[in-house]
Formats: structure tokens, C-alpha cells, sequence
């Protein structure tokens, strides 16, 4: 039996029995990928329905009435060296997500400080109030060559 590698969100349902309010639903989520066709609907991948569904899937009996259900399944070993690898690198992966996130919290709380510093900043700079002017003491004027000379000298003039 050849079975085909994309499907309709119609034919997944009366093949695998999964609603397609479920599907489109997951597919909103980002749970499921699934391509749109120029028509508006949706298909999506054999893969995909496994990667997404799994257990889920249940196809149903051939017209033809073969069934393998009587057939004995072995199970997939609880854990192997593997496994082992697998999960402590996931912990790893996991402890690494956790440093991150808590990273990005620490970022955006002094991007939030620095935000309101910059703001407070602009406000001191944008105030339109004239300051108070200096009283200017008047000079009196300089008499003679030798008087002027000096206050120059002195910087007074």
C-alpha cells in the first residue's frame, strides 16, 4: 500500500480520525506546520502528523481487512546509553534556557532603568525656563593712557 507523504486537513481526518477544528486549532498555535495551498487550504506532511501526533494516529483498516494489530510489538528499551547522552544533554540544554532567560529579564529591567533615566534627562534639558539673569556691576570709564593700559593688563577691559 502506498501511502501518500502530504495530506489534506480533510483527508487526515477521515484517515487518522483527528478533527480538523483540531488541526487547523494546533496549526494557529504552532504546533503543527502545514503549507497553504492557492486554493486557501491547508496540507501538511506525513511527518509532520507523526512529529505533531504520534499515538494519535490511528489509520484505519484497508478495505482489504488486513489488520496487524494481532501481531506482538517489542518496546522500545526504557533506557539506553543514548538515552543516557540524550537526557543529560536536554538537562544541560534546559539549565541553559534558564541562564538565558533569566539574562534577558536582567537586560529588559535595565533597559527599563536606562529608559527612564534618558527621560527624566530630556525633561531637565527641554525645560524652557529662562535663568535668572547675573547682575553686571558698571565699569567705570578709564581715564587717561596709563589707566587704560593697566586695565588691560588687569583684564578689565
Amino acid at each position: 500500500m502506498n501511502i501518500p507523504q502530504f495530506f489534506t486537513f480533510g483527508q487526515v481526518e477521515k484517515q487518522f480520525q483527528i478533527a480538523k477544528a483540531t488541526l487547523s486549532r494546533d496549526r494557529k498555535g504552532g504546533k503543527l506546520s502545514a503549507e497553504k495551498q492557492p486554493d486557501g487550504s491547508y496540507r501538511v506532511a506525513l511527518s509532520e502528523l507523526i512529529r505533531t501526533y504520534g499515538d494519535r494516529l490511528k489509520p484505519r483498516v484497508v478495505a482489504t481487512g488486513h489488520d496487524n494489530s494481532h501481531l506482538e510489538r517489542s518496546s522500545t528499551p526504557a533506557t539506553t546509553p543514548e538515552t543516557a547522552a540524550f537526557t543529560a544533554q536536554l538537562e544541560g540544554l534546559r539549565n541553559e534556557l534558564e541562564q538565558v532567560k533569566d539574562e534577558r529579564d536582567h537586560l529588559r529591567r535595565v533597559l527599563a532603568d536606562e529608559m527612564e533615566e534618558r527621560r527624566k534627562l530630556t525633561a531637565l534639558l527641554t525645560d524652557r525656563r529662562q535663568p535668572e539673569p547675573v547682575p553686571i556691576s558698571p565699569q567705570k570709564p578709564v581715564e587717561g593712557r596709563w589707566a587704560r593700559a593697566w586695565s588691560i593688563l588687569r583684564g578689565r577691559a
